[in-house]
């Protein structure tokens, strides 16, 4: 029995297959290559969607596919760069390992993009380090020589008047040289496509429909909703003041309503949260969809997947029914790719548990397990035996459940084993009666010994 499948290591080698693109996210990946490839100016999107539904196995498929057509790509994991203490270095250095892997003998483009880098590096390094030294300095003087400089720092702007003029001269060359290093960073950047992209044709990847000095570069930003919100906000910030250039793409592969909150922690601007992002980015990308082609979502393909993976006995008649009990319970609540697995885990380790096999309490592990992710409150009451029957009921009445799935059978089900009010002796009922985990003589005691020994057990 496996309770995990990994991807194998050379899976993002293979783009999008029929063996690797289980949800049908090629026609997208397809569509974004052909929109980056002909857009002749630089741009920032969001590919936004849930916590967990497939956005970082597709960004990585379609850094292949894009380079599969002669579009040089950077994989950017936001989250992994997180302990870094500036985005500014954090961004450039994901620019720098690309260029310096790329970089031909002679070509020059590398080194200025590294010269304009540690200029812009070192201009924003230096008011902190300013304040590294202040900090330091504070630490050994004496209470009489702080208070001194608190009276310095009050006069200062009632001398500020005092100022020679040769003084604002240099701060308005200071900041006239800090604008033309940062303008010739963007203008080093602009040369990066054309640098990685010689990479490509030396490895015969490159697209026919692709001119010489028309290429695009995507720079995937991945993870960044996993972020602390400075750093997250910082790299959008980064992005928007050093980083935009002709024909480079950023695309940031985020939760959007993550960064909301991200936003309304840092600045504290409530509602217009959303207003502040919208200067950041030019455009979002919906990642998540129906399947044109089948009712059944992306986390219900790849919950049956895992099953017939998984499951014992996934390949006879019994346990087909119960793969598609399973996968109901999944499409039904609209469940993410991660808590699609997490369904499939708890049903695979119930059949430990149960002598019988039953799709009876496949179903309910599922649905258990759907309500911890959907209504984590109403689960812990039955872990406590405090079964609101109501609740549970107006639970599974919102689910969507497709046409050859009667969702009146489950309603009924979960009557049985919630309301103790029901007439055990009508004959919807009476089936379930025999129906019981060993060592349960309550029906009303089902649910809580499933939520507790079976989806609480393994966590």
């Amino acid at each position: 029995m496996k309770i995990r499948t990994d991807l194998p290591d050379d899976f993002y080698d293979n783009g999008f297959t029929r063996e690797t693109d289980p949800f049908g996210k090629s026609d997208l990946a397809e569509r974004l290559t052909k929109l980056y490839g002909n857009l002749a100016h630089g741009t920032v999107s969001i590919l936004d969607g849930r916590w967990g539904i497939g956005k970082t196995v597709f960004a990585r498929q379609w850094q292949h596919h894009l380079e599969s057509r002669g579009i040089p790509c950077i994989y950017f994991d936001a989250f992994a760069a997180d302990y870094v203490e500036s985005p500014f270095r954090a961004v450039a250095s994901a620019f720098v390992r690309a260029a310096k892997d790329a970089k031909q003998p002679g070509d020059a483009r590398y080194d200025r993009f590294l010269t304009a880098t540690a200029k812009t590096l070192k201009i924003i390094a230096a008011p902190i380090a300013k304040m590294a030294v202040k900090a330091a300095t504070l630490g050994i003087v004496g209470s009489i020589e702080i208070d001194g400089l608190k009276k310095a720092a009050d006069d200062v702007p009632s001398g500020f008047g005092d100022i020679s003029e040769e003084a604002v001269k240099a701060m308005l060359e200071e900041q006239a040289g800090d604008e033309a290093s940062f303008a010739e960073l963007r203008k080093s950047l602009a040369d990066l496509p054309e640098l990685l992209a010689k990479k490509l044709d030396d490895q015969g990847r490159t697209g026919e429909d692709i001119e010489a000095g028309s290429r695009s570069l995507v720079v995937i930003i991945d993870e960044l909703d996993r972020c602390r919100p400075d750093f997250a906000l910082g790299v959008m910030e980064v992005l928007k003041h050093f980083f935009r250039a002709e024909r480079v793409h950023f695309v940031l592969v985020t939760n959007l309503n993550h960064l909301l909150l991200s936003v309304q922690k840092r600045y504290g601007v409530g509602d217009a949260a959303g207003e502040y992002l919208q200067k950041f980015y030019d455009f979002i990308i919906q990642f998540e969809g129906q399947q044109l082609e089948s009712h059944i979502t992306s986390a219900g393909l790849h919950a049956e997947r895992l099953l017939k993976t998984m499951l014992v006995g996934a390949d006879t008649a019994s346990g087909s029914d119960f793969v598609n009990v399973v996968v109901q319970v999944v499409d039904a609540f609209d469940l993410s790719l991660r808590q699609a697995e997490r369904v499939v885990i708890n049903v695979v380790l119930a059949q430990i548990d149960f002598d019988s096999k039953s799709v009876l309490f496949g179903l309910h592990v599922a649905l258990l397990t759907a309500l911890k992710a959907v209504d984590p409150a109403a689960f812990s009451n039955i872990k406590r035996s405090q079964v609101d029957h109501v609740r549970l009921r107006q639970f599974v009445d919102n689910g969507k459940w497709s046409g050859q799935f009667n969702g009146e059978k489950v309603l009924r089900s979960v009557r049985y084993y919630s309301d103790p009010n029901i007439n055990l002796t009508d004959p919807e009922f009476q089936r379930f009666s025999p129906s019981l985990p060993k060592g349960i003589h309550d029906r009303l005691g089902v649910l809580p010994y499933l939520a507790n020994n079976v989806i609480d057990r393994f966590g």
